[in-house]
């Protein structure tokens, strides 16, 4: 799949997940966990740098071409995260993606870069904020 833009990945994995009782992070998803699987996923697309967002208590184990970055303001929930990647990045744009979202495809994420500067899908009334393409910039 390659690089489609000069982007760097956000896998917003912070939270405290308090309606699902454990870390969701750390869940087992076919073998291993949650955390895992979506970073595999968001380096399919070839990102300069991929940013795990964590809260205080996460422990993350050190990857290649990968920085935990810990929420500076850690009760805005996933803009939390965001907001922590997007002060950390340097990339032009960010490709997000939740830890809580498995089956979520690489072909719809690739959807995402089609020429715009930031996107964000919407379903029904609610616009999905733990995946898109985030600029760094102001639009």
């Amino acid at each position: 799949m390659g690089s489609l833009l000069k982007c760097d990945a956000a896998l917003i994995a912070g939270g405290r997940s308090t309606r699902y009782g454990e870390d969701k992070a750390f869940v087992d998803w076919q073998g291993r966990p949650l955390w895992e699987k979506q970073l595999e996923t968001l380096r399919n697309f070839g990102p300069g740098w991929t940013y795990s967002s964590a809260n205080a208590d996460q422990e993350f184990p050190e990857m290649p071409m990968t920085r935990v970055v810990k929420d500076v303001h850690p009760d805005l929930g996933p803009i939390g995260g965001l907001l922590t990647v997007l002060l950390n990045s340097e990339a032009n744009s960010v490709l997000v993606l939740g830890v809580d979202l498995p089956l979520m495809s690489s072909g719809f994420l690739e959807t995402l870069f089609g020429g715009a500067k930031g996107r964000v899908p919407k379903t029904d009334n609610y616009w999905e904020q733990l995946v898109g393409l985030s600029p760094r910039e102001p639009m």
